[in-house]
């Protein structure tokens, strides 16, 4: 009943529907790798927020990167040094234009740059607090330096990135690798106005999964029901039909 599958016609017809479910799947297996890598790192934002460390417990300026101290809670103590501080152009909050205002928090013989939160383009920054400040900040990865591009706007540094190497040069400071997000700031309802904390959500990867399962369910299942309706109307033969339109009519019956 299903020899004709075995045609080279029918063959290639297979083999295209083999390669596409097993693309499709193959799509629905890696969105959720992906679901797997968003969700280790959740867990280490969360694991990172949940205590509040010192900063020098966690990283040092000598230190290459940050290593494990990404997304972690620390509190440090130091002066702000307002006439290095820093715009990073091209920062959005809510669709609007502004700058993230970066300010060097000197801590001993070195500083850590402190991100203080966002302005839009037409809002001067609210200063620094002056003298020593404790604060509470989360530990951040530095940005790529593609973009760093440095500028002097109204004799402050403007720059396109938080490429921690590159400001370490530009201030001629001795920064701690990465940056601090404030997370306490003085003064919430002024400008800069605090950045949010990273989203642990999961993302749609799950449900891209679960589409490209389905997808690749529907072709699978297309084609079998297409060879299936094939064998049918194979079976039923052109030969009955054949012989259906050949035979006889019926005799009538006279009165």
């Amino acid at each position: 009943m299903y020899r004709f599958a075995l045609r080279p016609r029918w063959m290639v017809g297979h083999v295209v529907v083999l390669a596409l479910v097993v693309s499709l799947v193959s799509l629905g297996l890696w969105q959720l790798r992906r679901l797997d890598e968003r969700r280790a790192a959740n867990d280490e934002v969360l694991q990172g927020t949940r205590t509040t460390v010192a900063l020098d417990d966690v990283l040092r300026p000598a230190d290459a990167d940050i290593g494990t101290a990404r997304y972690q809670r620390v509190r440090v103590r130091g002066t702000f040094d307002e006439a290095r501080e820093v715009l990073v152009r091209f920062r959005t909050n809510d669709g609007l234009p502004g700058y993230d205002v970066v300010t060097p928090l000197v801590v001993g013989e070195a500083a850590v740059l402190v991100n203080r939160g966002w302005v839009p383009l037409d809002v001067p920054p609210t200063g620094p607090v002056s003298g020593i400040v404790d604060l509470v900040g989360l530990v951040r990865s530095p940005e790529g330096e593609g973009r760093f591009r440095p500028a002097r706007e109204d004799g402050r540094l403007v720059v396109g990135s938080l490429a921690t190497a590159r400001l370490e040069d530009e201030l001629d400071l001795d920064l701690y690798p990465g940056w601090l997000q404030l997370l306490e700031p003085d003064d919430p309802s002024s400008f800069p106005e605090p950045l949010a904390t990273p989203d642990p959500g999961e993302g749609p990867h799950f449900t891209y999964a679960l589409q490209w399962f389905v997808f690749s369910t529907i072709a699978l299942i297309g084609w079998l029901v297409l060879v299936r309706s094939s064998a049918r109307r194979r079976a039923a033969g052109p030969g009955d039909e054949a012989a259906g339109r050949s035979a006889p009519p019926p005799p009538s019956t006279g009165s």
